[in-house]
């Protein structure tokens, strides 16, 4: 993935530029990469909605990491999300779901 080579080099604009293509054609793990990314700001600004909505988007894509991030968000209010613990074990269950359709 030509993003692991700029984040090799420090190139971290043209880093996050790969990792948003990819991440646009649909690829979870390249969206789950843009979370941290925009959470703190590494080759773009650091913005807590847009990390919140590709972390949306990567767990909705069943991304293992992802899920578990989003119950996160939602119990202890994290890039920006108000607190709710409903969300959170849904999320919490949605993981757990998934854990066990990959076994």
């Amino acid at each position: 993935m030509a993003s692991l080579i700029f984040l090799k080099l420090r190139w971290y604009e043209q880093a996050f530029e790969a990792t948003l293509s990819t991440a646009e054609l649909g690829e979870p793990t390249a969206m789950y990469s843009l979370v941290h990314m925009y959470e703190i700001g590494l080759g773009v600004a650091a913005e807590a909605e847009k990390a919140r909505y590709w972390a949306i988007r990567a767990a909705e894509h069943r991304h293992l990491g992802a899920m578990a991030l989003m119950e996160d968000v939602y119990r202890s209010g994290r890039l920006g999300q108000r607190v709710d613990e409903e969300k959170a074990k849904a999320w919490a269950e949605r993981l757990r779901e998934a854990k066990s359709a990959r076994k």
